[in-house]
């Protein structure tokens, strides 16, 4: 780490004059900060949204994915304040290398308080990831019924998996190198300066206890979405939702290779690490967020008929029942029962409402006998722990009351 900046002006000549320029590139650093600047904001109104989708339109409190998320954006914004004083300093550029390689500081204090500063900038980064993880195992949490025995203990083993992998990131980053002030004190005391090969061990250890974490998150819905008889229209719309994991593991893969391969070359730089954190943070937590928005698109497209409906125990009706049921069977469910009363409109579970059948006529979940996926509006079985307020939703369940044999849901994805 003596390279970080030129000796002292009493080193021999041999070694002095300008720092060494090495072969690597990168973004510009403004370029890092226009990036973080942007996809915090994107990702903050979705979260806004988010929220007032959850308290206004469903009419219900805060859950603790919510909180998680905003919690992991927290993190995120924590995370691009490093760059701004990177920035300042005038080491976020793309010739400056993540060890600051190539920097033209020859004041030790700056140079070691810098090292500092980014020992510690990798642990907002690490709670940033593991926020957005834990915000939508919360969300499993809540829609995998816990009489799918099997389906629990794998969400329970992925949740382990993910408590470890995130101290296990935490202390790797802490004991890599010992004392800890070893990882900034490299022209003071040079003797116990960490090796210039501990950072990327840090990132290769951390990256692949990440990905392993991401690809048992996104195999989880498909161990209960197996188990769901669902239209071809709806079973396309779920895995189009589920397969937004594919793209923020997309972006996952990219930063390691172009980290590595940069780091292959020479020496990553330091623009083009903090770019690829960002990006991963905030795609993470944006993906996290867009199929919450699905009720006010739906809201949007049916604002003209005041025909909508959100599945939440406390969601309002709008429109006639005459209405409703037309659009209930355009989503697959056949009515055969109503109430003669003259109530209209889809309620929660226990309330007054008609019955639905899961699949109209025509559809494979549909049969002459009308008990095949049958939704009672007395049916109580909700996917998740006693109320239907997570962002993912289905309904009745086998083993549950009056639908033992049928393993239909209702989904609102």
């Amino acid at each position: 780490m003596g390279e970080t900046g030129p000796p002292p002006p009493e080193t021999s000549g041999d070694v002095a004059g300008p720092p060494p320029v090495l072969d690597i590139h990168g973004p510009t650093g403004s370029a890092v900060l226009a990036t973080h600047g942007t996809l915090l904001g994107i990702s903050l109104i979705l979260i806004i949204t988010r929220i007032v989708l959850r308290v206004r339109v469903q009419r219900s409190a805060l859950l603790i994915s919510d909180a998680l998320l905003v919690l992991a954006w927290c993190a995120g914004a924590a995370t691009a304040s490093f760059d701004v004083y990177y920035k300042t300093i005038g080491v976020l550029e793309p010739h400056i290398s993540y060890t600051f390689v190539g920097w033209d500081e020859t004041n030790p204090e700056v140079i070691e308080y810098a090292l500092k500063v980014t020992w510690f900038g990798v642990f907002p980064f690490f709670f940033a990831l593991y926020l957005c993880k834990a915000s939508l195992l919360a969300v499993y949490l809540q829609l995998f019924p816990k009489h799918l025995k099997l389906q629990r203990r794998i969400l329970y083993c992925v949740m382990g998996y993910v408590s470890v992998a995130f101290c296990a990131s935490i202390l790797t980053q802490i004991f890599i190198c010992l004392p800890i002030r070893g990882n900034w004190t490299v022209i003071t005391e040079p003797e116990i300066a960490c090796p210039m090969s501990a950072p990327a061990t840090v990132f290769r250890v951390a990256w692949s206890l990440h990905i392993i974490g991401n690809i048992c998150m996104f195999c989880l819905p498909f161990t209960l979405i197996f188990k769901l008889q669902l239209r071809r229209k709806t079973k396309i719309a779920v895995y189009g939702v589920l397969m937004l994991g594919l793209v923020d593991m997309a972006f996952s893969f990219t930063r390691f290779i172009e980290i590595e391969l940069s780091a292959a070359a020479g020496d990553a730089s330091l623009t083009l690490i903090s770019l690829w954190s960002s990006l991963e943070i905030n795609i993470a937590e944006i993906i996290i967020c867009l199929p919450t928005l699905r009720p006010l698109l739906r809201r949007n497209i049916k604002s003209s008929t005041k025909d909508y409906h959100y599945g939440s125990s406390n969601s309002r009706s709008f429109g006639t029942s005459s209405h409703l049921n037309a659009i209930r069977r355009e989503q697959g469910f056949e009515v055969i029962s109503e109430p003669s009363d003259g109530k209209g409109g889809i309620t929660a579970a226990g309330q007054t409402g008609p019955t639905y059948v899961v699949g109209g006529a025509g559809t494979k979940s549909h049969n002459k006998s009308g008990s095949l996926g049958r939704w009672d509006r007395d049916d109580k079985t909700v996917l998740g722990a006693g109320g239907s307020d997570s962002d993912i939703e289905l309904v009745s369940s086998p083993g549950s009351g009056g639908l033992a044999d049928h393993p239909h849901r209702r989904s609102k994805f």
